[in-house]
């Protein structure tokens, strides 16, 4: 299942796709240096574990110590996995193919854009003062959703942005209300 709502912000950041030439590749991605970052200094405490441990530690002390080498390859795994994680899309004049790689093994699908329910404009806020407007073209099977935009906004909603995407693809223009219901841009 792919990211939803924050996790796209997450995952790959900022996303601004622009289709108005097709074919049209792009390859979305972890940002890689954070994860290698983590990664590198994660498999540095690994041995320094063995010796924090006193002599006279406390049985909670022992017990956090003897977890915390598995919490530290765990979190390595974390980041291996999204640094072998990436998805290539190639936007068509009639459809999508999808590359999805996971842990370096590839898993390929296609659709054509009438299989998709539309360009659907939801938005996500981080905090009070961050709204992250997220256009998305999406697929009844949420695994086959795919991000278009996600940026933070100033300024007014992106219906415009939502209008033209829906227009070059085919497809309805929808936007998502707060209960998750959607309805037709405009309407």
């Amino acid at each position: 299942m792919l990211p939803r709502e924050h996790e796209w912000v997450v995952a790959y950041g900022r996303v601004d796709i622009d289709l108005t030439t097709l074919p049209m590749d792009v390859t979305l991605s972890f940002p890689r240096l954070p994860f290698l970052i983590v990664l590198v200094a994660v498999l540095c405490l690994l041995p320094a574990t063995a010796r924090l441990l006193p002599v006279d530690a406390s049985l909670s002390e022992k017990a956090f110590l003897a977890l915390f080498p598995a919490f530290i390859l765990w979190m390595a795994a974390a980041c291996a996995y999204a640094l072998l994680r990436h998805r290539h899309i190639s936007f068509g004049q009639d459809g999508v193919r999808v590359t999805e790689v996971r842990w370096g093994r590839p898993h390929e699908w296609r659709a054509p854009y009438t299989e998709f329910k539309g360009v659907v404009l939801r938005s996500w806020r981080s905090d009070e003062r961050e709204h992250w407007p997220i256009l998305e073209l999406r697929h009844a099977e949420p695994g086959k959703t795919i991000p278009l935009y996600v940026g933070a906004w100033n300024g007014p909603a992106p219906t415009a942005a939502l209008l033209r995407y829906a227009k070059r693809l085919g497809v309805p223009a929808l936007i998502e209300s707060l209960d998750g219901s959607l309805h037709a841009a405009g309407a």
